[in-house]
């Protein structure tokens, strides 16, 4: 069976703490950020505290994506639609559905910080179209030549670039 390759970097991890940090400061200073296992498919549940310090209620789901290397939000604002895996996302809608609560998408590209609020009901509305990341490249198995990792190939989620805000 042919493992998918780990992409993520230290560098990735680091700036996923930095967001966390900020995201708790800016819009839940009263509340726990959590990084999840990826048995989840999204990265922070955010929690109420009873105490300042330990979780106690969920308040909602946020997926950090972090493209300031390649992007600036002129490129999203271009094509209309910033995509993100159907994959993702339906496991998105399930959580919060499932717990009632919302779904933050958050993007950090070169010249800001862009979050999206997502109920399952909007997400339900979204296009799905055929697409994915085309910079990542891998060994194919049979012929050894590098080819486009065709894991990166899938169906997206358009999610509209008028619902995002910039935040910071």
């Amino acid at each position: 069976m042919h493992r998918r390759p780990v992409y993520e970097t230290a560098a990735d991890r680091e700036s996923e703490k930095d967001f966390a940090r900020w995201l708790a400061a800016k819009y839940f200073p009263s509340c726990h950020v959590e990084k999840l296992s990826m048995a989840y498919r999204v990265d922070f549940a955010v929690y109420s505290t009873h105490d300042g310090v330990r979780p106690r209620y969920l308040r909602c789901f946020v997926e950090y994506k972090d493209r300031s290397r390649k992007f600036a939000w002129a490129d999203f604002e271009r094509e209309g639609v910033y995509r993100i895996s159907l994959n993702k996302l339906a496991h998105a809608a399930l959580l919060c559905e499932r717990a009632d609560v919302p779904f933050y998408l958050a993007v950090k590209v070169k010249d800001g910080t862009y979050i999206a609020r997502l109920t399952p009901a909007r997400m339900a509305t979204l296009d799905v179209c055929h697409d994915g990341r085309k910079d990542r490249r891998v060994r194919c198995p049979d012929t050894g030549e590098m080819i486009f990792d065709p894991a990166d190939m899938e169906p997206m989620i358009e999610v509209p670039v008028s619902l995002f805000e910039k935040a910071r």
